[in-house]
């Protein structure tokens, strides 16, 4: 896990993006926005924004967003203590941050292309009074959409150079080559991309495109009763997952969760063995020493009672002596 990922800001990454690009005039970003969008066609005394406003309107609009998070699995990892991730490789010896900026220069902010080439993402959703939702065009939102096209390639040169990624990973990665979508959809495979980089098991990841492509909204939610049950089927407690995991991965977690416990009880016991042998190998020693230590008392004690034997009969002579004299 490359640490430091989730404190990437977009807003430290746009200076060297725009740094990449190449220069477009403000009549490039008019035509663009006119094609794109034609309800937003200005009159003669509109102002088209230069080249510079437009990047102002980028960097404002995006530049306190992250551009990546990735704590699911470090977290889940953390708490459980087993291993969860696939620990992906990735091409040219990159490191799941270098991949992500990569894929940021590259593919830009959108986090995917429409088929229409961004019209749809010139629009605001407005409610007005009487409760009707209209769609309004928005020109901050075009000039946005326009920025991205201009600056990177038509939809299906992006969506070869995803395919080529992805074909890529799968070649480091073979466990990835299982992970079943429609790779016709640019969408899905930036999908895909963000799931190795955030190194969810292959099965998470075929399951969240899976749904996505299906137009599920809130695919948590749709999977909350599932994971709950299966969590507690696979002897799970005091967890609940921050992303979307498929049956087998809850299964594989209980299963690690398993090993871990047994080989724990296996390390207690053979440390419970070790310190009872030492227990028992120091009983050993001191009942040697103590039958040592026994015969040499003894025998001390008998020298003693000898010299007192002794000692008293001298006293007795000694007495016997002192009264023959007197």
């Amino acid at each position: 896990m490359e640490e430091g990922f989730n404190s990437i800001e977009m807003k430290e990454l746009l200076p060297e993006l725009f740094a990449r690009e190449k220069s477009f005039s403000k009549q490039d970003y008019y035509n663009e926005v006119v094609r794109i969008c034609p309800e937003l066609k200005k009159k003669w005394y509109e102002t088209i924004p230069s080249e510079k406003e437009i990047q102002k309107i980028v960097m404002d609009y995006y530049g306190d967003g992250v551009v990546d998070g990735k704590t699911s699995i470090p977290e889940a990892e953390k708490t459980l203590g087993i291993q969860i991730g696939e620990r992906y490789k990735f091409p040219h010896g990159m490191t799941d941050l270098e991949y992500a900026k990569d894929h940021f220069y590259r593919y830009g902010l959108f986090p995917n292309f429409q088929t229409d080439n961004g019209r749809s993402a010139c629009f605001q959703t407005v409610t007005k009074r009487d409760g009707t939702v209209v769609q309004k065009p928005d020109k901050k939102l075009a000039y946005l959409q326009a920025w991205r096209n201009l600056h990177y390639p038509d939809r299906e040169a992006v969506h070869q150079s995803l395919l080529k990624d992805w074909d890529e990973l799968c070649e480091l990665n073979p466990q990835l080559k299982e992970v079943k979508f429609d790779k016709s959809k640019i969408s899905s495979l930036i999908m895909a991309k963000a799931g190795v980089k955030y190194d969810f098991p292959h099965k998470d990841i075929e399951m969240f495109v899976q749904e996505y492509e299906k137009g599920v909204k809130s695919i948590a939610k749709d999977h909350d009763e599932r994971i709950v049950r299966e969590l507690k089927e696979a002897g799970i407690k005091d967890f609940r997952p921050h992303w979307v995991p498929s049956s087998s991965t809850i299964q594989m977690m209980g299963e690690r969760l398993r090993e871990k416990e047994a080989q724990n009880k296996q390390q207690n016991s053979q440390e419970m063995a070790r310190v009872k042998s030492l227990v028992e190998q120091r009983k050993q020693e001191n009942s040697s020493s103590a039958s040592v230590v026994e015969p040499v008392k003894q025998e001390h004690t008998q020298n003693r009672s000898s010299e007192q034997r002794g000692t008293k009969v001298d006293m007795m002579a000694l007495k016997k002596s002192s009264q023959h004299t007197v």
